[in-house]
């Protein structure tokens, strides 16, 4: 009986509507909509050719998934120069850009001045609607080619209990200090497990915008990165064109972040699924 009536039950239970790629990808994120405010809604690039002589170097990024730490890598093969996050719409308005400037390829244009340099491509790093903005924009076709690295975390758990900590303590990286102490246990299992999805969800975002811009997808793993940067980035940014044969990585200046509220709540979200099965 118990059997037949787990049956019904899941006959009727139906799960709650989500959002597909192709809803999402359609609305522009809040970055987008506030540069596009603060650029009187010039966003797209419509000039003939390329503008610059380097391609543009994207990191396409979610996270905590180890994009400060490949951009140090990128800046150090050097090539590119190091990617910030300058697509953040408190970043554009600070670095005041506007209509007059000419909008969103404006901005662009100024950055490529300021941050590449001679005979260095201008990087940048971007989540999958900054990507989306980008493509939207035009904006690669400013540049002779673009490169886009991707880095993804293979452990997502781990990689949402780091965001969720950083998220309530306000430290983002290992060079950070201040903020508040985290605390695993005021975090509640089904918000690092609804994050999960949410990094699932972008990573699937980004290698559709990719492969339907035909833009070429270099994936970094994060693992492999942290583990052997020796063995791992070489290759990958060889083949990309950011690093020369003989190029090899040196240390690093950011450190991990992982402490022991990191193996708490992991341990409490991995006692919750344990509890639910």
């Amino acid at each position: 009986m118990m059997w037949q009536r787990l049956h019904f039950a899941l006959a009727a239970w139906r799960p709650a509507p989500v959002a597909g790629p192709l809803e999402t990808l359609g609305k522009p994120g809040s970055h987008e909509r506030r540069i596009s405010g603060l650029c009187g809604g010039r966003m797209r690039f419509d000039g003939d050719g390329p503008v610059f002589a380097a391609p543009l170097v994207i990191i396409a990024f979610t996270n905590r998934s180890g994009s400060n730490l490949l951009a140090e890598y990128v800046a150090q093969a050097g090539r590119a120069a190091r990617a910030g996050e300058m697509l953040n719409a408190d970043t554009v308005e600070r670095r005041g850009a506007s209509a007059e400037e000419g909008g969103l390829p404006g901005y662009i244009t100024r950055l490529e001045a300021e941050k590449a340099g001679p005979g260095r491509s201008l990087a940048l790093k971007a989540s999958w609607a900054q990507l989306a903005m980008l493509i939207r924009g035009n904006i690669p076709s400013m540049f002779p080619g673009t490169v886009l690295l991707h880095v993804e975390r293979a452990d997502l758990l781990r990689q949402a209990v780091s965001f969720r900590l950083a998220q309530q303590s306000g430290r983002w990286t290992s060079r950070h200090s201040g903020g508040r102490a985290p605390k695993a246990e005021v975090i509640p299992p089904e918000a690092v497990l609804r994050t999960v999805t949410g990094l699932q969800q972008a990573n699937l975002r980004i290698r559709l915008i990719a492969e339907a811009a035909g833009l070429g997808r270099w994936p970094v793993s994060y693992e492999a990165m942290s583990a052997d940067p020796a063995g791992h980035l070489p290759p990958v940014l060889q083949a990309a064109g950011l690093a020369a044969p003989d190029w090899r990585p040196d240390t690093p200046r950011l450190e991990k972040q992982a402490g022991p509220e990191n193996a708490a709540l992991v341990e409490a979200v991995l006692a919750a699924v344990r509890e639910r099965l």
